[in-house]
């Protein structure tokens, strides 16, 4: 870092004088997804738009509300991270180079555009999710002493250019939305439906019936003679002859009580060990888990025993990334959002 910071001072006057040209076509074979917007409690909101696999701009808006800052300090130093065996993780340099060419203070009420070129420094972008790493002070000039920073984050993902382009019927799914690319993926493949027409409810929670639905669906629907082992699986439900064959290849089971609750919503750690059963029924090799070490997250101690394996893998195969504060969740309810999003980073993985 320290060899950075030298490069930095020595060309930050040159820098200022000149303008990168930013790349505007994503790799051959690559489709780019934009980062959503994201809001703090300070106030400040990072947008993330033009997004290539060599750069992108960068809005960040100071609502002037929340912090009573008089301005936020950027600098220009930007760093960028990849989810890698579901941790992130910084992407070496390649050369000593910045990341935007000029930095700004941001006052109350107002916003700034930094144009990031990130192919210098790290190369062209293969696929992965990704996220712009920068720390922002906040300062007030009626102290002596800047009161706080901390870091901002914004999130991005480079899939596979046979992505569908796809017409969004979706009101509450925007290009700006980090599972924007997950729903358009989902949805295409025929894995899940709007709730309507017009809204695909990415808060509302997946049931355990649903969940079972999308993987029969994803098989195309195979007919399985196998009796039900589950006395509330209903007869001639949308869900009845998904988890028949679920049942039958090993990838669900039940409670201890003989019941399944197909209408119960799905925790993350149960979809995801679904999810785990379901890619050694495919003969997917699950064997990264073994060495993945998941006690850096904060909660990884709140995990049920039958679900560490297969958050193991999860975690190891980029299937699922922990949360910025270091969180996985595993007993929060899996939303259509969250569902979607991992069963595309499970089909698209390599």
């Amino acid at each position: 870092m320290g060899k950075l910071h030298t490069t930095l001072r020595q060309i930050t006057a040159f820098l200022m004088a000149l303008s990168l040209l930013m790349i505007s076509a994503a790799a051959e074979d690559l489709l780019i997804m934009p980062a959503p917007t994201a809001a703090d409690p300070w106030g400040l909101t990072l947008t993330l738009t033009n997004v290539t696999s060599t750069g992108a701009t960068l809005t960040v808006t100071h609502s002037g509300e929340a912090s009573k800052a008089e301005f936020f300090e950027t600098g220009v130093a930007y760093g960028l991270e990849v989810c890698k065996d579901g941790q992130w993780e910084p992407l070496p340099l390649l050369q000593d180079w910045v990341v935007v060419t000029i930095a700004y203070g941001i006052p109350a009420g107002g916003s700034r555009d930094f144009e990031m070129n990130w192919e210098t420094p790290y190369g062209e972008l293969p696929t992965g999710t990704y996220r712009v790493v920068k720390n922002i002070s906040y300062r007030n000039r009626e102290q002596e002493k800047t009161p706080g920073s901390k870091d901002y984050y914004a999130e991005f993902t480079i899939t596979p250019e046979e992505t569908p382009t796809w017409g969004n019927p979706f009101a509450d799914v925007k290009p700006s939305d980090a599972f924007y690319g997950a729903v358009a993926y989902v949805y295409e493949a025929g894995l899940m439906q709007g709730k309507t027409e017009s809204a695909f409810a990415p808060a509302a929670p997946t049931t355990r019936g649903q969940i079972v639905t999308i993987l029969w669906r994803l098989e195309n629907k195979p007919v399985v003679n196998y009796i039900l082992p589950f006395s509330d699986v209903a007869q001639e439900y949308y869900y009845t002859e998904a988890i028949r064959w679920a049942a039958a290849e090993h990838i669900v089971e039940g409670y201890a009580d003989g019941t399944f609750h197909p209408d119960t919503p799905i925790s993350r750690q149960q979809l995801t060990a679904m999810l785990w059963r379901y890619a050694k029924h495919k003969g997917i090799d699950v064997s990264v888990g073994e060495n993945t070490n998941i006690l850096s997250y904060n909660d990884a101690f709140d995990i049920s025993e039958y679900a560490i394996p297969a958050i193991q893998w999860a975690c190891g195969a980029g299937v699922m990334c922990g949360h910025e504060n270091g969180d996985l969740r595993p007993a929060e309810t899996a939303v259509r959002s969250d569902t979607a999003q991992m069963l595309t980073n499970l089909l698209t993985s390599e």
